[in-house]
């Protein structure tokens, strides 16, 4: 990633201090960066009349070295119901109603957003007017999910800080790999404890 930066000069210097997803997104719909990485509901905005990209970009999964596989990570939105609601019967209703075949396809065709449903992806009408949906399916398939650790926020936030570390040039990956050990060595220590 940093080579990309500042040895082969693909990527902008500005995009790890000054591109958030927006910006990022803007820019490269605008024409302007050879791939971009972002979430699936980027595509609607790609095939927007006015995008300079519009029919001229596809959706691909993560690349990986030879002897591995792509993963992407499940994350977002979720909905599901408290154990301590008092609404339980009322919530259960709503969240039939959001999760149905028919709503799930709304929000796709509507709003871009992907189908929380598996069912959803083979729906021929949605796969011709969302192509892409059909690409996203095998991404979502072999996902996995996040860490399910109480402190999983605070070693991305050390991930997040020694990375950028690295795309600004301040320190170099072995260094940054090393603090970042040490600093989420320290959050699984604090939490083993208790």
């Amino acid at each position: 990633m940093h080579d990309l930066i500042h040895r082969y000069k693909i990527s902008p210097p500005n995009t790890f201090t000054e591109m958030k997803e927006e910006e990022v997104r803007m820019f490269f719909q605008q024409g302007n960066a050879l791939f971009e990485r972002n979430w699936p509901y980027a595509w609607a905005l790609h095939q927007s009349p006015n995008s300079q990209v519009k029919d001229k970009v596809a959706i691909a999964p993560l690349p990986h070295f030879s002897e591995g596989e792509s993963v992407s990570t499940l994350g977002g939105w979720h909905i599901g119901i408290s154990k301590y609601s008092d609404a339980k019967e009322e919530s259960f209703k709503f969240l039939s109603f959001v999760t149905s075949y028919v709503n799930q396809k709304k929000l796709a065709l509507q709003l871009g957003w992907n189908p929380a449903r598996t069912d959803v992806y083979q729906d021929k009408e949605l796969i011709e007017k969302m192509p892409h949906l059909a690409s996203l399916r095998e991404v979502f398939e072999n996902a996995y999910a996040r860490p399910p650790l109480p402190y999983y926020t605070l070693i991305s936030e050390v991930v997040q800080r020694r990375v950028n570390s690295v795309l600004s040039g301040r320190i170099s990956p072995s260094e940054a790999l090393s603090r970042g050990q040490i600093e989420i060595q320290a959050i699984i220590d604090r939490y083993k404890k208790k």
